[in-house]
């Protein structure tokens, strides 16, 4: 377990928000040491005691070796409450990364590569998300804009077999790939800027602030956890309750563990085989 360098008590205040972020900076601003025990550099934890904390906006992590603990997922552990819609995520892990193409040529094992799959209108279609029902609700659906989905994956290259035109990469890809989608891409990918790691969320659980008996009406952060730019990141004994998404790795994010977690009461709405999140 990472050591607690901040420790905060449940307050009467209407918004916790600034007390949580300004405890999550003064550990960010600590310096790395190596701990012997989980083998890498890390900061230490922001414990949050048993209680509730109101929340306005987002709680932002932005070092690495950074963790933000409660004292338990159950309904009497540590309980952070959404209390006003953000066009965000109530917690957000972002690493800092610039990259660029590299040399358009692979040749050796253990380069960094991006794998891409391009927007693919038959690819919306087939999911059933290319068009709505005449008299769709707005507010519930939407079609989705191929251009919008172009799928790109950062790989390490295992080996490279010349006699047969194949590479293998270091994780299994989880789209489908095939002449149907559009040719796809394999580029050398370089780092200008390396992404943050080792940052943990643990034992909360987090409230949105949607209605779910009038969902319609509502504005929510989406999703519960959002993880950017980063690697080797955990989130470990989570309830995410009422947002209208749940925890997110997405983009450049990479070995990313997600472990008794659970979500619950997601705003999604299925009309007509189509599932459209507000």
């Amino acid at each position: 377990m990472v050591d607690v360098m901040a420790v905060l008590e449940p307050s009467k205040l209407p918004d916790d928000a600034a007390r949580i972020q300004d405890a999550i900076n003064r550990v960010e601003n600590l310096p790395m040491e190596y701990s012997r025990k989980h083998n890498t550099l890390l900061r230490g934890a922001v414990l949050l005691k048993k209680g509730e904390y109101r929340v306005t906006g987002s709680l932002d992590i932005n070092q690495s070796g950074v963790v933000l603990r409660g004292e338990g997922s159950k309904p009497d552990g540590t309980v952070i409450k959404s209390i006003k819609a953000v066009h965000g995520s109530l917690i957000n892990i972002t690493g800092h990364m610039v990259s660029t193409e590299g040399p358009q040529s692979l040749e050796i094992k253990g380069d960094n590569i991006v794998v891409e799959r391009p927007g693919s209108q038959q690819w919306v279609s087939e999911i059933r998300m290319g068009s709505n029902p005449p008299e769709h609700d707005p507010y519930t659906s939407y079609e989705w804009d191929a251009t919008l989905f172009t799928f790109r994956f950062e790989r390490t290259i295992v080996e490279i077999d010349h006699n047969s035109d194949t590479i293998t990469v270091d994780i299994p890809m989880i789209m489908s790939f095939g002449p149907k989608y559009g040719p796809g891409r394999i580029y050398p990918f370089v780092h200008k800027y390396n992404t943050i790691s080792d940052v943990g969320i643990e034992n909360l659980r987090l409230i949105g602030n949607m209605d779910l008996h009038h969902p319609k009406t509502q504005q929510q952060t989406v999703p519960a956890i959002n993880i950017d730019n980063t690697i080797h990141d955990w989130v470990s004994d989570v309830v995410a309750e009422t947002f209208a998404g749940g925890i997110q790795a997405s983009r450049w994010s990479r070995f990313i563990t997600i472990q008794n977690c659970e979500v619950r009461g997601l705003n999604g709405f299925v009309l007509q085989g189509q599932m459209g999140l507000r």
